[in-house]
């Protein structure tokens, strides 16, 4: 009888062993031809259209391209109402912190912003017109950013370099 037994236990430890080892194989055969899930490519951004002078309207602004520093140089600034000047920092192509911001009256103007931080060579930046609600301080969830006839963001794109701008 034990004899017996024996076999029966041998007999279950095969198909046991068996059942194991086909496991094993089964799993690394997926392991090693599975692809791994592939994240969705489709990416919702903001496009952001690069001009030296945005809007022709009663809200404008022209920058050129600027030497590294604490001082945004602007070459034109035209408001209808006072307003502010902001400048950001790039944020993969739309614009991110503001660096600083100057008040100007309405009309024609031309002036600077002083920075919080230098300017980078071979960053991008972005000047952008914000309203101002009439106490001449900056507050950037006040003084929103001014939109054109078609709704879109007044602002101009320009890069810091250590070189001048050459104008």
């Amino acid at each position: 009888m034990k004899e017996e037994n024996n076999k029966n236990e041998s007999g279950s430890k095969r198909v046991v062993l068996t059942a194991v080892v086909f496991f094993l194989i089964g799993f690394g055969a997926a392991w090693m031809f599975a692809k791994p899930a592939e994240a969705p490519t489709s990416e919702v951004k903001d496009e952001v259209v690069e001009t030296k002078i945005p809007s022709m309207g009663s809200n404008a602004i022209e920058v050129d391209d600027q030497k590294i520093g604490m001082t945004v140089s602007l070459k034109s600034v035209k408001f209808e109402s006072a307003g502010w000047v902001a400048i950001h920092d790039d944020n993969g192509g739309t614009p991110g912190n503001i660096l600083g911001a100057a008040w100007f009256p309405s009309g024609e103007n031309s002036g600077a912003v002083e920075l919080l931080r230098s300017t980078e060579s071979g960053k991008t930046y972005f000047a952008m017109l914000h309203n101002d609600d009439g106490d001449k301080k900056f507050d950037h969830k006040i003084d929103v950013p001014l939109t054109d006839a078609s709704s879109t963001i007044i602002m101009v794109k320009f890069m810091a370099s250590d070189t001048p701008a050459v104008q």
